[in-house]
């Protein structure tokens, strides 16, 4: 079983580095380049919503009486582990450069 794995394992590191060796063009390439900052300023923009904008859009709603529907409610349960791996991702990156592993 262990075989398995590390076979598993090596070939994953090969398509790893032939996603990061990739010089594609055009829409293909910027979407291969784009999706992780992509996926990161939609939780920056989420918990933006969730724990400043939408608290004191409350507050300005509570304040000045208006009645209006529910705010949307945003899955913090789903998003929080996309936006604690994303973290941890990049501290990762950081302790790989700091150690010289990377470029």
């Amino acid at each position: 079983m262990e075989g398995i794995e590390a076979k598993l394992k090596e070939k994953q590191m090969s398509i790893n580095l032939a996603d990061a060796q990739s010089t594609a063009g055009g829409l293909s390439g910027f979407m291969q380049r784009a999706w992780r900052p992509l996926i990161g300023m939609s939780c920056a923009l989420a918990l933006l919503f969730e724990y400043v904008i939408k608290p004191f859009l409350l507050f300005f709603l509570a304040t000045f009486h208006i009645e209006t529907l529910p705010l949307p409610e945003l899955d913090m349960g789903m998003l929080m582990p996309l936006v604690m791996s994303l973290l941890g991702m990049g501290a990762l990156r950081t302790y790989e450069k700091q150690k010289g592993l990377t470029k």
